[in-house]
């Protein structure tokens, strides 16, 4: 077995439908700016993940980091896969990808958390893009996107706080057959390779 990871995202933005035109990279994840709709994008590198490998188990990890009141009560979120990719410095409203399907279900809200890890089990869009790039998008519910006004927001990979910041993590196994594994520090990853019987 390997375990890839945590990892932090190659790319993550906010777009805004208030600021259209405007690019937001920079910024936590998902606070809120003005009226109308918002987004965050995640985009991860999954080249080293081989492409025939089988996915035991893969975990989006986002950290709330700020929390105000909200006028009209918490809002439920959802993470769905992107139809393309996207760069850090460029997407905005006008021109981000379009949206895919439900990766994971929404049953995480806006409410007071400081410091609570919110996980999504995104295993099935990790085996979709095993060897490429992986876009995602996390959001509000279709439904509440134009009424929801709570003021709060998750770490960034710019954030100050390693720890903080999103990460993906991947176990997979690469075929063959199983035997006691130990772990191998490879830079940001770890490996559990397995030693032959």
């Amino acid at each position: 077995m390997t375990i890839w990871g945590p990892n932090p995202p190659t790319h993550d933005a906010n777009v805004y439908s208030a600021e259209p035109a405007v690019a937001h990279n920079t910024d936590m994840l998902m606070p809120r700016r003005g009226t109308g709709p918002q987004r965050a994008f995640l985009q991860f590198d999954l080249s080293a993940v081989p492409g025939g490998a089988t996915i035991v188990s893969a975990t989006l990890k986002l950290q709330q980091v700020w929390y105000a009141l909200s006028s009209n009560g918490p809002k439920l979120l959802e993470c769905r896969n992107l139809l393309g990719t996207f760069t850090e410095a460029a997407v905005t409203w006008n021109n981000m990808p379009g949206l895919g399907a439900l990766v994971s279900p929404s049953n995480f809200d806006d409410s007071s958390a400081i410091g609570t890890p919110r996980l999504w089990d995104v295993a099935a869009l990790v085996t979709q893009y095993r060897g490429a790039s992986m876009p995602l998008v996390v959001k509000f519910l279709s439904a509440d996107e134009a009424t929801a006004d709570s003021i709060w927001g998750y770490a960034s990979k710019e954030h100050a706080t390693t720890g903080a910041r999103p990460a993906l993590t991947i176990e997979y196994a690469e075929g063959g057959g199983s035997s006691s594994p130990h772990r191998e520090p490879l830079g940001p990853r770890r490996r559990l390779v397995n030693r032959g019987v």
